[in-house]
Formats: C-alpha cells, sequence, structure tokens
C-alpha cells in the first residue's frame, strides 16, 4: 500500500485500466465518455497530484 501520493514518489504519469485483467474499477470508459463530470473530476485529481494520463 502507497504511504505518499505517486507524485511524491516520482512517478509523473499513470496508465489506468478501463477494463479486462485491470477491470474498471478506476477508470470506467462507460462513465467517463458518457458524463462529462466524471472526465472533469479524473482530470481534476491527476491534476491536484502533478499527474498526467499516460493512456486509458
Amino acid at each position: 500500500m502507497l504511504k505518499k501520493p505517486l507524485s511524491e514518489s516520482g512517478a509523473q504519469a499513470v496508465e489506468l485500466g478501463t477494463g479486462g485483467f485491470p477491470s474498471k474499477a478506476h477508470a470506467n470508459p462507460d462513465e467517463l465518455l458518457n458524463d462529462d463530470s466524471k472526465i472533469r473530476e479524473l482530470r481534476d485529481l491527476l491534476e491536484k497530484y502533478n499527474l498526467h494520463k499516460e493512456r486509458l
């Protein structure tokens, strides 16, 4: 378990699973594609920790 944000560990980007093996628990593509507030929420969270999404 992480004890501090990824950005404090040196990470600059994240790759979020959207189905298959990693499941869609962290990034549900149906929600992100159909609800502007959900994608905005994800962008805001990544920005808060100075991260960007590498890919979904």
